[in-house]
């Protein structure tokens, strides 16, 4: 019994340890520089690839599985990755936290108005 009490006793230690971790300040602006870099050049190679190969149809539907998923992925994107990047900053940093609410992804349907605005 006493064994069992110290095994439990060194696994809570150790897993209540791990819960932070400290990490130099320059390593984490160049894992963010990376990481960004990353995702807005993946942004827009994706977005020729939709502008370019996709379409929508009368009722604002994508006409493709795949332009769908690319919609999909761009509409993340671009209502969410700077307050993503926000929240790295404070978490990683302790920079200010993101204020108010998660911006409004758009929908499938209104991705198909914002691309067919832009090949007009």
């Amino acid at each position: 019994m006493k064994k069992l009490f110290v095994i439990v006793l060194l696994a809570v230690t150790a897993s209540s340890c791990a819960t932070r971790s400290v990490r130099l300040t320059d390593t984490v602006d160049k894992e963010d520089i990376f990481v960004n870099s990353l995702v807005t050049e993946y942004q827009q190679v994706t977005t020729l690839m939709v502008e370019n190969h996709c379409a929508c149809d009368a009722d604002r539907q994508w006409t493709s599985q795949l332009c769908a998923q690319a919609a999909e992925v761009l509409a993340v994107h671009s209502a969410r990755w700077e307050r993503h990047m926000q929240w790295r900053r404070h978490l990683n940093k302790g920079e200010p936290k993101p204020e108010g609410d998660a911006p409004k992804i758009p929908s499938l349907e209104e991705m198909c108005d914002r691309f067919a605005e832009g090949s007009d």
